[in-house]
């Protein structure tokens, strides 16, 4: 999207540099099927291998980027990147 075309339900927010954990999510459904119940299991599993690694967020936000060429009907994948230190 190009600056000043965006929806004005969403806003834009800009991180300061930082390096990510990035974590990739597969799973055998369509992207409309990435319910609230199967982020729930990916987030708590990222919470506990973030808690065993050493590294700490840097900041509180954080991205998920969902490629739309890799999505099928029965096919999701997302990555989402996580600011560490």
């Amino acid at each position: 999207l190009l600056m000043g075309t965006l929806p004005d339900s969403l806003t834009i927010q800009r991180m300061n540099p930082h390096t990510y954990a990035v974590f990739k999510y597969m799973g055998a459904h369509s992207p409309e099927e990435l319910a609230i119940e199967r982020l729930q299991a990916l987030h708590a599993n990222m919470w506990s291998r973030m808690a065993s690694s050493g590294y700490t967020w840097a900041e509180q936000m954080y991205f998920e980027k969902i490629d739309d060429k890799w999505l099928k009907p029965d096919y999701c994948e997302a990555h989402i990147y996580i600011p560490v230190k």
